[in-house]
């Protein structure tokens, strides 16, 4: 058994971001497979999604392999086969203690540790995991994970507005899609609901099931192409004018978030109030002068234009709010460039005369 500091740090490497436009989760790397795991779910509706992980910068990753009953999805790993965490091979009881491991809420690389609740829970035919360990919205693709540091599930779902009730699919369903997919490696492939087939998504006609005629979901044979529409399609062009990529930036759905050494930026619309938000984390408070850092910060409100200093728990956020009524796209360009202008400089100013740390956007 490994203690569970050492097996999270063993999962730094593998465990990874995912966001669609439509959606966001977690994945995790199968090194030896050359893919990455995940939830259907998080991934439906798209040919590729872009992934962040500690190995390897974000990027674009191409979905190939879909098993909605399972709600199992596999993307390519943008880095080469290596050794790393494996799945399991061991039985898994009632009381076990696990851990899982994803990016909840938008906070990356949270953990939570728990016990195996049930080992069959039966849930459409499907005998998942249920655990105690807390599951968030986020979290859906992640690995469950025992004491010796092997991966026994991949965490699936939450009943709402129940306390501490999450489930996890068991490592054998996981086995089971790798195996039927591997005869089409390095193809795009979709495994049938009914008679559990695998086939090239390209060979199949009509929306039938080449093997028992199985009609597919319309949703699960053909992805939707992302088309920015409204202010999302000015707030990506925003962004893309600023000098960032608005496809590597988008998070999840009205989400967007980009960084570089000296700045992290994050953008969200408000649907329910219209309104477009403008984030860039500062820094930490310093374990010391506490007083004259919180000065600082209000003096500097007053000199702001459009900017202002906000605290989140310990966290020094620089912010910008815009109605989107009034969202002119030569003023809010603008504004996001004061942003990341104004938040450089004041991350490296606290630096040297606080020395308050910067918070980074790191998957760590």
């Amino acid at each position: 058994m490994k203690k569970m500091n050492e097996i999270i740090d063993t999962f730094r490497k593998c465990v990874v971001q995912i966001a669609t436009p439509y959606s966001g989760g977690t994945g995790f790397i199968l090194f030896n497979e050359g893919l990455i795991v995940t939830n259907y779910h998080v991934v439906k509706n798209c040919e590729e999604v872009v992934v962040n992980g500690r190995e390897f910068e974000k990027t674009t990753a191409k979905v190939v392999f879909i098993d909605p009953h399972l709600d199992v999805a596999f993307i390519e790993s943008p880095v080469p086969a290596t050794e790393g965490p494996i799945l399991s091979e061991k039985e898994v009881n009632e009381g076990d203690t696990v851990l899982a491991i994803g990016h909840p809420l938008g906070l990356k690389y949270t953990s939570t540790s728990g016990i195996i609740s049930k080992t069959e829970r039966d849930y459409n035919g499907i005998k998942y995991f249920q655990i105690d360990a807390a599951i968030n919205p986020g979290n859906s693709g992640g690995p469950l994970i025992n004491t010796y540091g092997e991966i026994i599930g991949m965490n699936t779902f939450i009943i709402r507005d129940a306390e501490s009730l999450s489930f996890s699919l068991p490592f054998t369903y996981i086995k089971e899609c790798l195996e039927s997919y591997s005869s089409l490696k390095g193809s795009v492939a979709i495994r049938c609901r009914s008679c559990r087939l695998t086939q090239k998504k390209e060979d199949i006609s009509g929306d039938f099931c080449n093997n028992c005629g199985f009609r597919f979901d319309k949703d699960d044979i053909h992805t939707r192409p992302f088309k920015p529409e409204g202010i999302v399609a000015k707030i990506e062009s925003m962004i893309k004018d600023s000098g960032f990529d608005p496809e590597l930036s988008r998070g999840g759905p009205m989400f967007w978030e980009f960084s570089n050494d000296d700045l992290w930026i994050k953008i969200s619309y408000v649907q329910a109030t219209k309104f477009i938000v403008l984030d860039a984390p500062i820094t930490t408070v310093p374990k010391e002068r506490i007083g004259e850092f919180f000065e600082f910060a209000l003096r500097e409100n007053f000199k702001l234009t459009d900017l202002v200093f906000s605290l989140k728990n310990n966290e020094l956020m620089l912010s910008a709010l815009t109605f989107e009524d009034d969202f002119h796209e030569d003023v809010e360009l603008k504004k996001l460039k004061d942003l990341m202008t104004s938040a450089a400089k004041h991350r490296k100013d606290l630096k040297i005369n606080f020395d308050a740390e910067p918070i980074l956007d790191t998957i760590d």
